[in-house]
């Protein structure tokens, strides 16, 4: 590998300390493939002669580094090419190629899964791979890429998303639908343009590259733009990039002692070495490091476990300590089977809540982060899990409840013809009914979606008000709206209650606002926590018979994996049980003030899609209303509720909402 150093530096402007090496990284005894590592003697040389705190490693010009905007550049830069013959052929089938592509993309309604920086990469050098393939020419730094690095790069789970085993009990985790989306819509788009890439190579490119990239800082007075105003800014913007060398250096959060930045006067990447940061580290590391010091560089904060093994391959050791900066985390995403099938008594009938179609229906997905403090998976008091919390609340523990209203499609129909004037329209309302019910039926029973797609009309959120019957004897006995002496519901210690609706089928936002204490504090995630208790148990039977399967096929790769799982999920329950039976206090199993994700991806199956509801040829009077005066209709004590929702309904109405979907015939 040392080799690959030398001809960068003699054929590119990349410049590399003297002392810098590429060898093999062990993690104990196992080798970890390669990483990038410093002469320690001559190092300690240099510090005392030059009293340095940091030194730069590598200085990587942005002309020598691949993303979407470098690619481009070198591709039209003359001076890669032994011919204007060559230039103009290469730019030409380069460029076609990718026309079709995203023609393709868009044909298929695939933008918006697939389109990424780093897609567009992947995308690239699997055309290089081919070009090479058929003699065809391509910058030398192109070529030499892709054969000494991406190509040989040690890919171990590159088949890990075609296992039957992770495919069944990860398929409420998107990545393994997101790859076999990806590389399927490569392999239909290459075979289609008769472009022959075997499927090894292209999944060794998909991998190598998902694990090499790394988002690069760049100050937007340098991006390529027209605004005089961006120019003269400070600001940066990150692109995803693979630059060579430095993608040989090594994840730790823990031996940390490097780390990359721009040079903001020329645009180039830089490693750079802190030595203070590498002497303050434990003296146990300091000591064993020997002749070479291994580089490392932090490629996230936050080392989320399912991001690292399905990315990079490997889990690091976690910190010690309770570092909310630096620490490892879990993302638990709930089984969609279990959701459905097993639901929560919470309803205002007692009946039992498909906890599953009402995360839908709030387009919450059900998933929530662990964060390992000491050894212990800790659940990570933030916005995300109060929203997964929002179904537990009931009246039993709680001042609100929910009811579930199952005349929602006629809510739709009519709120959408009333904003097109159409509300008298007895066939045209009956039209958008049917058109509604069929797409909200076809998301509610397809596993694969975690998204209604339209507003939130079929949850009501009511508040419970308890009063004293000497508080109630104060009371007018007709005084509207609130409880008389002959009212109903007589509670124990001859407590009454009144329930009436606070905010009819609210958004997310619109009842996060209203319940946002009352989910935080009172009794909703002792309720939960049962609910998880249960869940993990029956997680963990279904992880164990799993893992017998993946011990009688021999398959290493799966049986770490479920391994991983089964520890964190065991430590999950025995915190849990050790809480229900009264052995610790609910609040150990928080944590607060860890940066984990506010948000997490949807499992998303496209079926069907209408082609903007056609009602376009029947609603040219739509435009004559402003948004003003359509927001009045709504302006009545019966309506208001509805208002959240107004910009959806003249959306659809002006044709700008193609996404809602019907049965497969």
């Amino acid at each position: 590998m040392q080799s690959l150093i030398e001809w960068y530096k003699l054929n590119t402007g990349i410049r590399v300390h003297d002392n810098v090496i590429i060898k093999e990284s062990f993690d104990g005894s196992v080798s970890a493939g390669f990483g990038l590592y410093l002469n320690r003697g001559e190092l300690f040389d240099t510090i005392d002669r030059n009293k340095d705190t940091q030194i730069v490693l590598l200085r990587i010009p942005k002309h020598n580094t691949f993303n979407i905007n470098t690619l481009l550049e070198i591709l039209k830069d003359r001076n890669q090419y032994d011919s204007i013959e060559d230039f103009e052929n290469t730019n030409k089938i380069i460029s076609n190629l990718f026309k079709k592509f995203t023609t393709f993309l868009s044909g298929n309604n695939l933008m918006n899964i697939f389109l990424s920086e780093t897609t567009i990469i992947i995308f690239y050098f699997s055309i290089f791979s081919w070009m090479i393939k058929q003699n065809m020419f391509i910058p030398e730094q192109f070529k030499y890429y892709l054969m000494k690095v991406l190509q040989v790069t040690k890919i171990d789970s590159k088949y890990n998303y075609k296992l039957p085993i992770l495919r069944d009990i990860y398929k409420q985790y998107p990545f393994m639908d997101t790859v076999e989306k990806h590389i399927e819509a490569y392999e239909t788009f290459f075979y289609d343009n008769e472009i022959k890439i075997d499927e090894d190579t292209l999944l060794q490119l998909y991998f190598a590259i998902t694990s090499r990239v790394l988002e690069i800082p760049e100050a937007l007075a340098n991006v390529n733009t027209k605004d005089d105003e961006l120019k003269d800014t400070e600001d940066y913007v990150v692109s995803s990039t693979l630059v060579p060398i430095l993608d040989f250096v090594n994840h730790s959060n823990q031996y940390t002692n490097a780390y990359f930045d721009i040079d903001r006067k020329t645009d180039d990447v830089l490693l750079v070495f802190d030595i203070e940061k590498y002497q303050s580290l434990p003296i146990k590391y300091t000591l064993t490091t020997g002749e070479y010091i291994e580089v490392y560089i932090s490629y996230s904060k936050v080392e989320e476990v399912n991001h690292f093994l399905n990315v990079y391959g490997f889990l690091p050791k976690p910190n010690t300590g309770s570092d909310t900066k630096t620490f490892q985390s879990y993302t638990l995403s709930f089984d969609r089977d279990y959701l459905t099938k097993v639901p929560m008594s919470i309803s205002n009938e007692d009946e039992d809540v498909n906890i599953r179609d009402f995360y839908k229906w709030f387009e919450i997905s059900p998933a929530i982060s662990l964060v390992n403090i000491n050894g212990e998976w800790k659940i990570s008091r933030d916005v995300q899990l109060l929203q997964v919390l929002l179904p537990f609340i009931s009246k039993e523990s709680n001042s609100f409840y929910w009811e579930y209203d199952k005349h929602y499609a006629k809510l739709l129909a009519y709120l959408n013809s009333l904003v097109e004037g159409l509300e008298e329209e007895l066939g045209h309302v009956k039209f958008l009914y049917e058109l509604y019910e069929s797409h909200i039926r076809s998301r509610i029973q397809n596993p694969e979606n975690d998204r209604v797609g339209v507003p939130q009309l079929a949850w009501i959120l009511h508040k419970v008000e308890y009063q004293t019957e000497s508080e109630d004897s104060k009371k007018s006995s007709d005084d509207s709206g609130k409880y008389s002496e002959d009212s109903e519901g007589d509670l124990e210690d001859s407590k009454k209650h009144l329930t009436y609706p606070l905010i009819c089928r609210p958004s997310l936002e619109t009842v996060m606002e209203y319940v946002y204490d009352k989910v935080k504090y009172d009794a909703t995630p002792a309720c939960f926590l049962s609910y998880l208790k249960d869940f993990c148990s029956s997680r963990l039977n279904i992880l164990k018979e799993k893992s017998k399967l993946s011990i009688k096929t021999g398959n290493k790769i799966e049986t770490g994996r479920i391994a991983i799982e089964e520890r964190i999920l065991q430590n999950l329950t025995d915190q849990l049980l050790a809480i229900i039976n009264g052995e610790a206090p609910s609040q150990s199993l928080f944590c607060t003030n860890y940066d984990t994700p506010s948000r997490f991806p949807y499992l998303s199956k496209e079926t069907k899609v209408l082609d903007c509801l056609s009602l376009n040829d029947i609603n040219d009077d739509i435009d004559k209303n402003s948004v003003e005066d359509i927001d009045n209709l709504f302006k009545n004590e019966d309506m208001d509720y509805f208002s959240q929702y107004i910009h959806f309904f003249i959306d659809v109405s002006r044709g700008n909402i193609p996404y809602l979907e019907v049965e497969p015939n």
